[in-house]
C-alpha cells in the first residue's frame, strides 16, 4: 500500500502501469472528555463469524485475510454510549487499517493493489450510520 499513489494512474519510464490502490478513510475527530479514552473500542465480526473488540493503540492495526471485518466495524464512544458504524462490501476492501493517535481515530478501507483503466476501475461502496451503544451491541451477537 503506497498512500501516494492513490486515485492515480501511474506510468513508469518503460510504459507499464504500476498497480496502485485506493482506499476510503475517514477521520473521526474525539473531543477529550472527562475519563480515560482506553475504553473506547472498535468493534466488528470477523467473515468466520466470530466477534470482535480491539482496544486501538497509538499507530495502526492492519487486518488482512480472515482478520477483516465481514462488511461492517464500527468506533463506540462509550463516554457517550454512541457508535458511527461503517458498512461496506468486503469483496471490494482487501485490507482494513484502525489508525489511532490522540483525538483521532481512522477506520481506512483498502482495495486490492491493481492495474487500473477506464475499463477496470476502483469502487467501494459503504455507508455510516451512528447508532445507540446497545443498538450495536446488539447487532454484534
Amino acid at each position: 500500500m503506497n498512500p501516494g499513489n492513490l486515485g492515480k494512474s501511474v506510468k513508469t519510464s518503460a510504459g507499464t502501469v504500476q498497480e496502485i490502490s485506493d482506499t476510503a478513510a475517514p477521520i473521526y475527530s474525539i473531543l477529550q472528555g472527562t475519563y480515560d479514552r482506553s475504553s473506547d473500542n472498535v468493534y466488528f465480526v470477523l467473515r468466520c463469524g466470530e466477534a470482535r473488540e480491539i482496544v486501538p493503540k497509538p499507530g495502526d492495526i492492519i487486518l488482512t485475510a480472515d482478520d477483516r471485518p465481514n462488511g461492517e466495524w464500527a468506533f463506540l464512544d462509550k463516554e457517550n454510549g454512541v457508535a458511527i458504524v461503517n458498512r461496506f462490501n468486503p469483496e471490494q476492501v482487501f485490507t482494513c487499517v484502525i489508525h489511532w493517535s490522540a483525538g483521532i481515530c481512522n477506520l481506512e478501507l483498502w482495495s486490492e493493489e491493481r492495474p487500473v483503466s477506464k475499463e477496470t476501475p476502483f469502487q467501494i461502496c459503504h455507508e455510516y450510520e451512528t447508532v445507540s451503544e446497545q443498538e450495536l451491541l446488539q447487532s454484534q451477537t
